[in-house]
């Protein structure tokens, strides 16, 4: 399901959609989260692989804090974001196969990440400090500004 360029929230989408249990995938781009909020059962979607929240106006808190609920996740791209950081607790997402980072032009550090982490993208990530020791596991890196 792909999501973007209006404001979900006020069309009573994604209420209808997050009721899915089987939901696999979802991608919202150009949506203002932190204005609207994700209804709480996107955080029992047990089956979600892919979670795309591109330029979504994300910054720290609940949001960021929820995703590390989502045990079966594969993919994460959080591009273009407005965060400093990501919680520590993404760590825990053990199934994490690729992170999209890039374009978050306000993160300084990323925490440890979990070893199943084959790619990670933190290109245009130009505040950027401090990254931790990376999986050795890891195949891909794109870290250019």
């Amino acid at each position: 399901m792909s999501i973007g360029n209006f404001n979900p929230m006020a069309r009573g989408i994604l209420g209808d959609i997050f009721h899915q249990s089987s939901l696999q995938s979802l991608s919202l781009h150009n949506c203002n989260l932190m204005e609207e909020g994700i209804p709480t059962d996107i955080w029992n979607q047990s089956s979600l692989v892919s979670l795309f929240l591109e330029y979504c106006n994300l910054r720290e808190g609940d949001i960021l804090n929820h995703i590390s609920h989502l045990s079966s996740l594969e993919e994460l791209s959080l591009e273009g974001n407005y965060f400093s950081s990501i919680p520590t607790s993404f760590n825990g997402l053990s199934n994490l196969r690729g992170l999209n980072l890039s374009h978050c032009k306000h993160l300084q550090d990323i925490p440890e990440l979990p070893s199943s982490v084959r790619g990670l993208n933190l290109s245009h990530c130009k505040q950027l400090q401090d990254i931790p020791e990376l999986p050795s596991t890891l195949l891909f890196l794109d870290a250019h500004y």
